[in-house]
C-alpha cells in the first residue's frame, strides 16, 4: 500500500487523566496489529492478531466497538470489532478499491472513509457508509486525491486533506458532500476538536513537518510544536486543550507524545523500537506518520512555551450509572436521541432550564440528558447557559 506512510491510530476513551485510554496501530510484534494502552503507556494490550496489516482503528462514540482497515481479504477493506478485539466482521466489500481512514460520526452512525485504487496515490474519494444498512454513498468526485476526513462534532461537516499533484491543502465540505470550500493553504491530516473551535494539523509550511492549531474558520494559524524531527497527526484530548501526535523527534521510529497546549509541555508516551502512532479521539481514531529520511541531527523535546492559549471551557464530565435517555433538547417534549449506556462517561458544554423545571446539560455531541438521572464530575454549574432561541 502506501510505502510512505506509516499508519497508526489513536483515540482518548475516557476524559480523565486516570481512566483515559489510548488506540493505536503499531508493528512492534512484527506486523501492523492494533493495540490499547493508558494514556500514560501503561498497561498495552494487543486486539488484533493476524498476518495481514491492520491499520486505522477508531473508537465508536459510545466506546463500544472499534472501525479498523485491513487487507486480511486481501485488498483493503473496513472492519467492525468488539473492544476486546473479539466479533472482528467485514463492513466493506470491493476488491477493486482500498479503503482506508474510517472515523465515525459523533452520532455513531455512518462512518467517513477514504476509498482509492490499489497503489495509487494520485487518486482517492471520500465515502460515507452507514453502520447498520452498509450502503456507501460517495461524497468526493475529483481527478486529485481526497484523504484524512475529520468530523466537526456536531456532525454537520468534514474537514479533509486534498492533494493537487505536489501542493497539500485542507478542505471543509458539508457531511453531504455539497458546499466544499478550501480553509487552509499547505495542511494535511486535519482534526477537529471536541469543542468545535479549533482544527489541529500538519504542515511543512516552515521546511520541516510540524504541528499547527487554527480556528476552525482557518483563521490564526499557530505552530504548536518545533523539533527537527518529523511531527505529524495530531489528534485533540477530550478538553480539546491538549494533542497527541506522532514524531521521530528523539530517533529513527515514530513515538505517541502528548501536548498541552497552554504550556508546551511535552510527554513522551510510548518508547520501542517500534513504529508506534499519532492520535486521534472518542469517535476519530486514524494515525498515520509521514516516514520521510531522519533528520541528520536528533531532535530535542524543546518548544515553546505559552505557544497558544485557547480560553477552555469548563471541564464537567457526565457520568452515567445507569442507562438513561437522551434528547434532541432540554426537556421531555423534545425527541428521544438515543440512549446514554450504563457505565458511560462524556464531557459537556453547556446547560439550560427545560420547562419541567430541571437543569439539562448539553452534552458535546449536542444530544441533552437531565440532571438528575445523572451523576456529575468537574465544573458543570459553571458551564454557560444556553438561550435556548439563540441555539435554534
Amino acid at each position: 500500500m502506501f510505502l510512505w506512510l506509516v499508519f497508526l491510530g489513536i483515540m482518548l476513551l475516557q476524559p480523565n487523566m486516570n481512566l483515559e485510554r489510548v488506540l493505536f496501530t503499531s508493528d512492534r510484534d512484527g506486523n501492523w496489529e492494533i493495540y490499547t494502552m493508558l494514556i500514560d503507556g501503561r498497561n498495552p494490550r494487543r486486539l488484533t492478531e493476524h498476518p495481514a496489516d491492520d491499520w486505522y482503528p477508531s473508537w465508536s462514540p459510545d466506546g463500544n466497538e472499534i472501525v479498523f482497515t485491513s487487507n486480511r481479504s486481501g485488498s483493503f477493506e473496513l472492519y467492525l470489532m468488539a473492544i476486546d478485539g473479539t466479533n472482528v466482521r467485514q463492513l466493506t466489500y470491493t476488491p477493486l478499491l482500498e479503503e482506508t481512514a474510517p472515523v465515525w460520526s459523533p452520532d455513531g452512525e455512518r462512518i467517513v472513509y477514504v476509498a482509492s485504487p490499489p497503489h495509487d496515490l494520485a487518486a482517492g474519494e471520500i465515502y460515507v457508509i452507514d453502520v447498520d444498512e452498509p450502503i456507501a454513498q460517495q461524497l468526493t468526485n475529483n481527478a486529485v486525491r481526497d484523504d484524512f476526513p475529520s468530523w466537526s462534532p456536531d456532525g454537520s461537516e468534514i474537514v479533509f486533506q486534498r492533494q493537487t499533484n505536489e501542493q497539500f491543502d485542507l478542505y471543509v465540505m458539508d457531511a453531504d458532500g455539497n458546499n466544499v470550500r478550501p480553509l487552509i493553504l499547505d495542511g494535511i491530516v486535519p482534526s477537529w476538536s471536541p469543542d468545535g473551535r479549533y482544527i489541529a494539523f500538519a504542515s511543512n509550511r516552515t521546511g520541516n513537518r510540524e504541528v499547527y492549531v487554527a480556528n476552525s474558520d482557518g483563521s490564526n494559524i499557530q505552530q504548536v510544536t518545533d523539533t527537527p524531527g518529523v511531527d505529524s497527526f495530531p489528534r485533540w484530548s477530550f478538553d480539546s486543550e491538549r494533542l497527541i501526535f506522532g514524531s521521530n523527534r528523539d530517533g529513527t521510529t515514530f513515538d505517541l507524545y502528548l501536548l498541552t497546549l497552554s504550556t508546551g509541555q511535552v510527554q513522551r508516551l510510548t518508547n520501542t523500537s517500534a513504529n508506534e502512532g499519532a492520535p486521534s479521539l472518542w469517535g476519530n481514531a486514524l494515525v498515520s506518520v509521514a516516514t520521510q529520511p531522519p533528520p541528520t541531527a536528533l531532535p530535542t523535546d524543546s518548544l515553546p512555551t505559552q505557544i497558544f492559549t485557547p480560553t477552555p471551557l469548563p471541564i464537567c464530565l457526565i457520568n452515567a450509572l445507569n442507562t438513561v435517555n437522551l434528547r434532541i433538547g432540554p426537556g421531555t417534549t423534545y425527541d428521544r436521541a438515543g440512549t446514554l449506556p450504563a457505565g458511560t462517561s462524556i464531557n459537556a458544554d453547556g446547560q439550560a432550564t427545560g420547562v419541567d423545571g430541571f437543569i439539562w446539560w448539553r452534552l458535546v455531541d449536542e444530544r441533552w440528558v437531565r440532571s438528575d438521572v445523572v451523576e456529575t464530575a468537574g465544573e458543570c454549574d459553571a458551564l454557560p447557559k444556553i438561550d435556548l432561541a439563540e441555539d435554534e
